[in-house]
């Protein structure tokens, strides 16, 4: 528990303000896919931040991303209703698009010994955020521009 105090307190206050924002969107965002299913819960998402023009990432942005990516991990780790990988991807994706970034939502699978697992997680500028041991095969899910309107 102290351990944990103090890498919070380590953290700048932006990315305590970010950490705080993912604990309470995560499990709304669970909540949501639970009620809602997938293609209403990313249509809302995509719908809510499609009025943000998309540019191209910096340096700074990408870098800004991979952290955004850790912190929502360590969010999904600590909300009050724990998030899988699912969750944790539709909140940083709609984060990076209300910064003006068009980053990919990606799902996947990998046979692990008799079974399938699935992952989720997002790509910017080809570059998969906070996945140091990805071995996922992406499955093709539908654009924006594919799902239905809420």
């Amino acid at each position: 528990m102290i351990t944990a105090l103090r890498r919070l307190w380590e953290l700048d206050w932006r990315e305590r303000r970010l950490l705080l924002a993912l604990l309470v969107a995560l499990p709304a965002l669970r909540i949501a896919l639970r009620r809602f299913g997938y293609t209403r819960t990313r249509s809302a998402i995509e719908g809510w931040t499609a009025r943000y023009p998309k540019r191209a990432p910096s340096r700074r942005d990408l870098e800004t991303a991979e952290s955004l990516a850790e912190l929502a991990k360590i969010a999904g780790r600590r909300a009050p209703l724990a998030a899988t990988c699912l969750p944790q991807a539709l909140a940083v994706h709609a984060v990076l698009r209300r910064r003006g970034l068009d980053p990919e939502l990606r799902i996947g699978v990998r046979k692990a010994e008799d079974r399938f697992e699935a992952h989720a997680w997002v790509e910017l500028a080809g570059w998969p955020l906070a996945q140091p041991a990805l071995d996922h095969r992406p499955l093709p899910i539908p654009g924006p521009e594919a799902l239905p309107r809420c």
